[in-house]
This record gives C-alpha cells, sequence and structure tokens, in this order.
C-alpha cells in the first residue's frame, strides 16, 4: 500500500461516524494527525488498511477508558510508537 493511499483510508476512516462518543475523540485524533503533520508519521508504520484501522481503534479506546490520566496528546504519542 503506498502512501497516499494509506493516509486517504486514515482520513476516511477517522471521518467515519456511529453516534456514539468515539466521533468526538475521532474529530480530535484527525485533527492532530492532519493539522499537526503527524499523519505521515502515523501510517509509515503499516502496511494494511486492518492494522491501521486496529490502531485507530485501539487509540480511541484507551482514550474513551481513559487508561492515561495525561491525556489525548500523551496517549497519541504512545500509541503511535507502538
Amino acid at each position: 500500500m503506498i502512501q497516499k493511499d494509506k493516509i486517504d483510508f486514515t482520513r476516511d476512516y477517522l471521518d467515519i461516524e456511529d453516534g456514539s462518543y468515539s466521533d468526538m475523540i475521532k474529530e480530535e485524533i484527525s485533527f492532530q494527525f492532519f493539522e499537526n503533520g503527524w499523519v505521515n508519521n502515523f501510517v509509515e508504520q503499516f502496511d494494511s488498511k486492518e492494522e491501521i484501522k486496529e490502531r485507530i481503534d485501539l487509540i480511541v479506546s484507551k482514550i474513551v477508558l481513559h487508561e492515561d490520566e495525561a491525556g489525548l496528546l500523551d496517549i497519541l504519542e504512545s500509541y503511535m510508537q507502538n
């Protein structure tokens, strides 16, 4: 999968709404990825759409569960690199 396809998939996946609290979280993640330029570093570590989807879902679930007292940016940074 080429970088552009990974980026497009990431944007499309983050734009999917299901009417839950996670929609707001995905909006924040999208802002960090695309407005702050993190998306390239994020997608380069994955080879498939499924891997990208699974990592985004993991990040969303960790934020929803308040796994980390630190906050959104710390959680994103942590799970972008692992």
